[in-house]
């Protein structure tokens, strides 16, 4: 377990803050990708950080969300009479 531990404290050290992880998100999600060193630093980052990923899985959602088809609108109502 301390070795766990211990490993997990050499990712955070090696990884980038919060700020840098959310910056590489949305570069990610704009399928602009960083250099491999760079996804590794955040998939070293990711990895401890609960908040960074569950911004990524919202990030990931609402890019999904977006890309999905849309229904076409609805032909406006005519008048009779």
């Amino acid at each position: 377990m301390k070795r766990l531990k211990t490993t997990m404290q050499a990712m955070v050290a090696l990884s980038p803050g919060c700020l840098e992880a959310v910056r590489l998100q949305l570069e990610s999600s704009d399928h602009l990708l960083p250099p491999p060193a760079r996804r590794l630093w955040l998939h070293n980052h990711l990895m401890p950080c609960k908040g960074c990923r569950r911004y990524d899985s919202q990030i990931q959602f609402f890019g999904n969300a977006s890309q999905q088809e849309t229904r076409p609108a609805l032909p406006p109502p005519t008048l009779t009479g």
